[in-house]
C-alpha cells in the first residue's frame, strides 16, 4: 500500500514499523536527499527501496547512537515523508481527474500523515476533504460498511454532517465548576 514505505523507514529509524507517527515528527528536521518514488501512468507509483542497500549503518540499537546519527535519520524521514506527499497527493489528483467529484474522503495508514493531508488539501482540486477519524486501516471497513449501506440497500445519505462532538453539551458555569474542581486536587 500507500503506506508501506514509510513504515519500512520507520521500522529502520525506530525499530518498530508502528513507529510512523514519529517519523512524521522527525522529517521535518531533515532534508528530503533521496529520491524514493517513481511515479507511472495512471497514478501507479514504485516506491524504491534501494535506500536500505545506501545506508552506512544498521538501524539505531539504542538512544545514543540515534543522536549521534540523527541528521541522517532526519534526512531519511524527510525524504519518506516527500514520497508519501507526492504519491497521496498524484492519487488523489488523479481521483479527481477520472471522476469529476469536488469531494474526497480517505481513509488508511497514510491519511494519519497531517503534512501529506495538507499537500492534498493545497494541491488537489477537491472544495471538500474528509478524512475519517480513525484514519488507520480500520477506517477502511468503515467506508466499505457505508459504501453497502447506499449503494447496495438503497438507503438514503445522513442529512447531517458528521461530528467527533458527541454528548450533551455544557454550560460556561458547569465547565468552570469543572475546572475549579481540578485546582482543589493539585
Amino acid at each position: 500500500g500507500i503506506g508501506h514505505l514509510y513504515e519500512t523507514v520507520a521500522g529502520y529509524v525506530f525499530r518498530s514499523r508502528h513507529d510512523a507517527g514519529k517519523l512524521m515528527g522527525l522529517a521535518p528536521y531533515g532534508n528530503a536527499t533521496l529520491d524514493m518514488l517513481s511515479l507511472g501512468q495512471a497514478a501507479t507509483f514504485d516506491f524504491d527501496h534501494a535506500w536500505i542497500t545506501q545506508q552506512q549503518h544498521a538501524p539505531s540499537p539504542s538512544s545514543h547512537d540515534f543522536a549521534n546519527r540523527f541528521e541522517e535519520y532526519a534526512d531519511l524521514a524527510a525524504s519518506a515523508q516527500r514520497a508519501l506527499e507526492v504519491a497521496v497527493v498524484e492519487l488523489a489528483s488523479w481521483t479527481h481527474r477520472v471522476t469529476g467529484l469536488e469531494s474526497l474522503a480517505y481513509s488508511g495508514g497514510a491519511a494519519l500523515n497531517c503534512p501529506a493531508n495538507r499537500a492534498v488539501e493545497r494541491s488537489a482540486s477537491f472544495t471538500e476533504l474528509f478524512i475519517t477519524p480513525p484514519a488507520s486501516d480500520a477506517g477502511i471497513s468503515m467506508g466499505c460498511a457505508y459504501y453497502g449501506h447506499l449503494a447496495v440497500l438503497g438507503a438514503q445519505r445522513a442529512p447531517r454532517r458528521y461530528s467527533d462532538y458527541l454528548g450533551r453539551e455544557y454550560s460556561a458555569a458547569e465547565m468552570l465548576r469543572a475546572l475549579d474542581g481540578i485546582e482543589e486536587v493539585r
